[in-house]
């Protein structure tokens, strides 16, 4: 991934790691990752410190942006401390490190997450189908010639849903959303290039306007309210659905704009028949 080796062990870190201990012994205040997490190694090449820390975190959230898209639940039953659960089932531990091959500690500087919050043990219920979802998904990731804002909106998406604060998730949400369908920066056509996905194009048109009156409000911080939770919930089936609709269609389109372009269509079949129609006689006409 990334050009990076991501390995994903069940048991604890090899013993040439032993320095992170004492690294994260220096810092009491910062909270430990608890003991059922998968411990993580990623393996890349950088010139400098901070390069290659930002490169394995990279890496290793557009895998676990995967994970999240076919493991999330679509909604919740929300209880007292619901609205402050991230909805990512598949989420960080609180302290990152970096080594040297050796695993000798390559820099006192390191990477955590200040508002870390330990996730229940992700089990799926037919994990040899969401392997199988998850690879192919990869794969055909790969071989789309748009691939690199198509990962940025898979981090945008990813790290949106580890917030615990529904607001600031729902405006984060949003922004990678637009990163596949705003590009260019006309926001208007979010809400028709996504509603363009489902039969009931109006219907879901309507649901997005919605999403995004909401969105441009900008709760005030501390205002939660369950409404905003489940507004995440939408806004992640739309992110699913266009983010399927890209894989699903690789081949298809030499570049965003072109798949755009698609999208921008008339949902309506006549109109489309009648602008067929059209279009040959302008091709009749030229020739």
């Amino acid at each position: 991934m990334e050009d990076t080796k991501i390995r994903i062990m069940s048991n604890s870190y090899p013993k040439k790691y032993l320095g992170r201990n004492e690294l994260i012994n220096q810092h009491p205040n910062i909270i430990e990752t608890p003991e059922n997490y998968a411990r993580v190694i990623v393996s890349v090449k950088e010139k400098s410190v901070k390069g290659a820390g930002t490169k394995a975190l990279r890496s290793l959230d557009i895998l676990r942006a995967i994970w999240c898209l076919f493991g999330n639940s679509a909604t919740e039953i929300s209880g007292d401390s619901w609205k402050w659960k991230p909805i990512n089932k598949i989420r960080l531990g609180s302290i990152h490190t970096l080594h040297r091959d050796n695993g000798s500690v390559a820099s006192e500087f390191f990477w955590y997450e200040p508002n870390f919050l330990p996730a229940i043990l992700f089990k799926h219920q037919e994990p040899d189908r969401f392997s199988k979802l998850c690879k192919l998904a990869l794969e055909k990731l790969a071989s789309i010639p748009y691939n690199n804002i198509m990962k940025d909106a898979l981090l945008r998406y990813v790290r949106a849903l580890d917030e615990k604060d529904q607001n600031t998730a729902l405006i984060r949400l949003w922004g990678a959303l637009e990163t596949l369908t705003a590009a260019s920066g006309s926001y208007d056509l979010v809400t028709k290039r996504c509603a363009f996905l489902f039969a009931e194009y109006d219907y879901h048109k309507q649901i997005l306007e919605h999403l995004r009156e909401h969105r441009n409000s900008n709760v005030h911080s501390g205002d939660e309210s369950d409404n905003t939770k489940f507004s995440c919930f939408q806004l992640q089936r739309y992110f699913y659905n266009l983010i399927l609709f890209h894989l699903r269609n690789q081949g298809e389109f030499s570049s965003l704009d072109e798949a755009n372009s698609f999208l921008d269509l008339p949902a309506n079949k006549r109109i489309l028949e009648d602008r067929k129609k059209l279009i040959e006689k302008a091709l009749k006409f030229i020739q």
